[in-house]
């Protein structure tokens, strides 16, 4: 049994942040900071239509490093 109310849940629920978190964020500054800038965000992953890829490092760009 829940112990929240079903506004309370919703309220709740609806509070959380599903993209752009503190800690990607933090993660992306880091990145850029050390001169990385190859990546995508939030990229759809194409073999699943519901699957959203928080951060996609494309190309070459890792080479340099």
């Amino acid at each position: 049994m829940d112990r929240i109310t079903k506004e309370k849940r919703s309220r709740i629920m609806s509070s959380i942040r599903s993209v752009n978190t503190s800690v990607e964020i933090k993660f992306r500054k880091l990145l850029f900071a050390n001169g990385l800038r190859g990546y995508r965000n939030h990229y759809l992953n194409i073999m699943s239509e519901h699957m959203k890829i928080d951060l996609e490092l494309i190309g070459n760009r890792l080479k340099n490093l």
